[in-house]
């Protein structure tokens, strides 16, 4: 295939991928470990051999690369599984001495500590290479610091997977990221163990982040410009409030807020000029100086998989100048995401990783035919229309991505690329003026002051965007074929612009009508449909009914709509039809709440919801006729007062009933030879008709 010809580097990319998502399924044992590592050898050696000795022979110079592709499919495999941390399956009581790897304020007075446990009370369930997450309640004291030494007790926990179908699995995430448990402590229960910061490059990095935002903050900017800067320039998002990040992200202009590709070829530009005073366009020391100052911003950055795949590509790119070769955009990308993913297997996992390097080849070959519709006389119209056409590029190929991974979908996208990405430049070349000249405080306060303005501005536009009807849509969703069909159809759409044979015009419409195949099995999946599901909302309740795509959704009155949405967002997504729900709010379980019966029939099937209050004073007035009781009243009594007056097959207890009244709930039912299952500790309940 000319894909493989032209892109040699795509072969051993896809083997690579294979071989990591692969690890997935190995459990990490040792055994394992040793026999993919002698098995990659094995493969390695009939390589050589095979090269070496049948290579001239044109009948069987596939066997060469049919070894290298084993070779590269299990060292994908090992690298996963040696990426992997330790896992904590069960809950354990440690003590523990660490280094502090970060340390971060969170809302509320919660502080999140990064830490590498190097002295644990039982080194049987940990490596040293693992993190642990610990979230503070309460102001730690002044003497615990990134890099120092803290000593830590309390319950180290697992890493909590999720409990509702499709929700994100913030579980999985920390593992992917080296966490190996989490702990939730008091700030009485971390202590400072030593002063002394250990040398770390992380240490380097952060420390260069504070000297940032201590000049930042000097030179007049308020507190929503810092915290964008911080994010625009330094890739830490954390202290960006929640509601400017929401509008950033409603209204498309997000990307911006994340460092990625767009701020490394800024400052790359930036750099050259400069540079191009002093050395000529081939000199090596140009070339040495700005792949040093690129690796050196990604660093300091966190080295994201977007940066580290813009430095990578600038740099050899740099390095094609240097020895004069043309170099072949699409293999670069392969061997860009091939090179990220032998440093870090986990960056298969990141969103980011894929929609960088997609963006990328959507620019590379769909920017040159959309500019190229239109031609304007007048520069300011030209340059509109550029970056019209790098936007409508990039979502060429990022669009299927997003919607099958996020659901949603910023409609004026194009309005923000407009607005908003001619101000990033100002913004980051203002921003470095303000780092250079900050021991000149006069300087430093006049471009601080032209920086503040250009980033409220920047929220300011994203704000009108994002207010504008219909500016997002978060209720869609492809399945996995869809997506492949997508995208074949935009390849055979760009290989039919290349070469408009007859072969092309029928592998487009097919891919087409694949497409259309697709979408058509999905909507009729959510009108055939029927569903309950019984969230797991923490100490609240929420239950929704989906019958032939049309919601009905009850839930408890103080439940906030953030936890509502990530609890059930990506199931409705998947099986509810738009614009199609109805609510229902209920009280809290408080004293005053009476006992109420919510009686729904789903396909045959009776619902009953129990909500409310109830105590042994109180009497049941008639009798119930149910095949599924959701309880989610607190009893104050005997369950039998209340459940002898209903006749019913299966329970479901709902994390609003206290712990040890679903104890004896389930000691109730089991007398009964009754199915019970309980929210609070076996997750979500989904039924499907």
């Amino acid at each position: 295939m000319n894909l493989f010809r032209y892109q040699p580097f795509s072969r051993l990319l896809i083997a690579l991928i294979a071989g990591i998502y692969a690890g997935e399924f190995f459990p990490g044992l040792q055994f394992y470990q040793l026999f993919l590592f002698f098995s990659a050898i094995a493969f390695a050696v009939c390589f050589v051999v095979w090269y070496s000795w049948w290579y001239r022979s044109y009948k069987y110079r596939w066997l060469s690369g049919t070894f290298l592709m084993l070779f590269v499919f299990n060292s994908g495999v090992l690298l996963n599984i040696n990426s992997q941390p330790s896992v904590v399956e069960n809950s354990v009581d440690v003590q523990a001495n660490g280094r502090v790897m970060s340390l971060e304020e969170r809302p509320n007075q919660w502080v999140r500590i990064v830490m590498k446990p190097d002295i644990v009370d039982d080194l049987s369930y940990f490596s040293r290479g693992d993190k642990w997450m610990i979230m503070v309640n309460g102001p730690l004291n002044e003497d615990v610091f990134a890099g120092g030494v803290i000593g830590v007790s309390g319950t180290l926990m697992p890493l909590q997977a999720s409990t509702n179908p499709y929700a994100f699995n913030y579980g999985q995430y920390l593992r992917r990221n080296g966490f190996s448990g989490q702990m939730f402590l008091d700030a009485n229960d971390v202590l400072n163990i030593s002063d002394r910061a250990g040398f770390s490059p992380m240490l380097i990095s952060q420390k260069v982040r504070a000297y940032a935002l201590k000049s930042f903050s000097q030179s007049g900017l308020d507190d929503d410009a810092l915290s964008i800067i911080n994010a625009l320039l330094l890739g830490d998002r954390a202290g960006v409030d929640r509601d400017v990040n929401e509008k950033f992200v409603r209204s498309g202009a997000v990307h911006i807020l994340a460092v990625s590709g767009l701020h490394v070829g800024i400052i790359y530009l930036m750099l050259n000029y400069l540079l191009s005073l002093f050395f000529k366009p081939v000199h090596p020391a140009r070339f040495i100086i700005s792949s040093t100052v690129l690796v050196a911003y990604a660093f300091i950055t966190g080295f994201s998989p977007s940066v580290s795949r813009a430095v990578l590509m600038f740099i050899i790119l740099q390095a094609g100048k240097l020895f004069r070769r043309d170099v072949n955009m699409y293999n670069l990308l392969c061997v860009s995401a091939t090179l990220l993913l032998l440093i870090n297997p986990m960056f298969l996992f990141h969103a980011g990783f894929w929609l960088s390097h997609m963006a990328v080849a959507g620019i590379v070959a769909f920017y040159p035919i959309i500019n190229g519709m239109l031609t304007f006389r007048f520069v300011g119209w030209r340059w509109a229309w550029s970056i019209i056409s790098v936007s409508v590029a990039a979502q060429i190929t990022t669009f299927p991505f997003s919607i099958y991974t996020f659901g949603a979908f910023p409609v004026y996208f194009l309005l923000a690329n407009l607005f908003i990405l001619p101000v990033v430049a100002p913004v980051l070349i203002l921003a470095f003026v303000v780092l250079i000249f900050s021991w000149v405080p006069f300087i430093a306060q006049m471009a601080g002051g032209a920086l503040n303005d250009l980033i409220l501005f920047m929220i300011e536009m994203v704000s009108f965007i994002e207010s504008i009807p219909g500016a997002y849509r978060s209720d869609l969703w492809i399945s996995w074929p869809m997506l492949v069909s997508l995208y074949l159809f935009v390849i055979m759409l760009y290989q039919l612009y290349l070469v408009p044979r007859g072969s092309k015009w029928v592998l487009t419409t097919v891919s087409l009508v694949m497409i259309l195949l697709f979408s058509n099995v999905q909507q009729m999946g959510k009108l055939k449909g029927n569903f309950a599901v019984v969230y797991d909302v923490g100490r609240n309740w929420m239950v929704d009914f989906v019958s032939a795509g049309e919601v009905l959704n009850l839930k408890q009155a103080d439940l906030d709509g953030s936890s509502a949405s990530f609890a059930r967002d990506a199931l409705m997504r998947r099986i509810s039809v738009r614009n199609s729900e109805y609510s229902m709010l209920f009280a809290a379980n408080d004293e005053g709440a009476p006992l109420k019966f919510t009686s729904v029939n789903l396909n045959g099937v009776q619902y009953l919801i129990i909500s409310g209050r109830f105590t042994n004073s109180m009497e049941v007035s008639g009798s119930y006729d149910a095949d599924v009781v959701v309880l989610a009243a607190t009893i104050i009594g005997e369950p039998a007062r209340l459940f002898d007056r209903i006749t019913f097959n299966n329970v479901v207890v709902t994390g609003s009933v206290p712990g040890w009244m679903a104890e004896r709930i389930g000691e109730y039912m089991a007398e009964r030879n009754i199915y019970v299952h309980f929210v609070r500790t076996q997750g979500a309940y989904v039924a499907k008709y």
